[in-house]
């Protein structure tokens, strides 16, 4: 019989004791906790809005919970984000309709999880900053913001790890007399 398994193998598999696991916030809370800024809470391994939570639920929740900050408002303590976008020469007459869609879109999204949220927006000069701590979130709100008002440039870059942050710069063209170039 082959002695195939006689000698150790050049393939290095890692171990089970060893095993890394990425956590973007990093652990969980245990039991229950009650955000000190934005009031949301954390049970069932997931951040609730506090209107979200059932009477019952709640009854067990009064009996012993923490009060610290949630990972949303840690990076807005800390000014850190994971979306970027940058509009930049949006025409004037466009200027209202696209600070309706951020907000719009940034609320619609924080009724779905609370922990998707608008950081920041940002007017500096002919360009708009726009910061938010999804990077999925970021991506999205740029290609709808190129697809709502058209004649966009979009470039998407995501940054490696450990930062994984997400950059999408749109950038619409020069204007002539009948519209753009």
């Amino acid at each position: 019989m082959m002695q195939i398994f006689a000698r150790e193998s050049s393939v290095k598999l890692p171990s089970s004791k060893a095993v890394a696991r990425h956590e973007q916030f990093g652990r969980s809370p245990k039991g229950y906790l009650v955000c000190a800024s934005c009031q949301n809470i954390f049970f069932k391994k997931r951040w609730w809005h506090p209107a979200s939570v059932s009477n019952r639920s709640f009854e067990l929740f009064v009996k012993g919970f923490d009060v610290g900050l949630c990972p949303a408002c840690k990076m807005e303590a800390a000014g850190l984000f994971e979306g970027e976008i940058i509009v930049d020469k949006l025409p004037i007459e466009y200027e209202e309709e696209l600070v309706n869609l951020i907000h719009t879109y940034a609320r619609r999204t924080r009724a779905k999880d609370p922990q998707h949220r608008l950081i920041g927006l940002f007017k500096e000069k002919d360009r708009y900053r726009i910061t938010l701590t999804e990077n999925q979130m970021a991506a999205k709100l740029a290609k709808k913001i190129a697809h709502v008002f058209g004649h966009a440039d979009l470039i998407l870059s995501h940054s490696r790890e450990p930062y994984e942050v997400e950059r999408a710069y749109v950038r619409f063209g020069e204007q002539d007399d009948k519209g753009y170039r």
